[in-house]
């Protein structure tokens, strides 16, 4: 019912997201604000499918998802334990032909230089720490919602949602 609220809401979130990517302290505001948005969904469409005949086994299968699991977790840690910040994100610049990379725990410059010398323009890539996939925060967040957005489609089309 208040799923396409919360879809709307972690949308403007991530693109915020996208255009903080070189400002710390806003793309971590904007990623904990997309978080809380986008497990807002899934708790939306939990409490409504429960309510209906096979609607808890229909959810728990929709969520079985390595994607959903991560930022469910993350979500989690960002609310109860602590806020994300760059210690659970770990940053890249990548220039060419090498890379400059920020350790999350200690927050020193790590220099790793391929054949010739560096040069710019580098670009920032940012990750979940706890991530093992490749992929930038930003790219991560976006599979998420759109995991999110099928999931309640799916729900609205099996009857489980509305």
């Amino acid at each position: 019912m208040h799923e396409a609220t919360k879809i709307s809401e972690a949308q403007f979130f991530l693109g915020k997201m996208s255009e903080a990517r070189e400002e710390e302290t806003a793309y971590r505001y904007y990623a904990s604000a997309f978080l809380t948005a986008a497990r807002s969904i899934l708790q939306y469409a939990h409490e409504e499918s429960q309510a209906k005949p096979s609607g808890q086994a229909w959810f728990d299968g929709e969520v079985n998802d390595p994607v959903i699991s991560f930022f469910k977790t993350e979500r989690d840690l960002n609310i109860h334990t602590r806020p994300v910040n760059p210690s659970h994100l770990k940053a890249v610049m990548m220039g060419s032909p090498g890379a400059i990379k920020i350790n999350p725990d200690t927050g020193e410059v790590e220099h790793f230089t391929l054949p010739g010398e560096m040069s710019g323009p580098f670009t920032l890539s940012i990750s979940f720490k706890d991530w093992t996939g490749t992929e930038d925060a930003t790219e991560l967040c976006k599979q998420y919602l759109t995991k999110l957005e099928a999931l309640v489609a799916c729900g609205r089309v099996s009857g489980f949602l509305t």
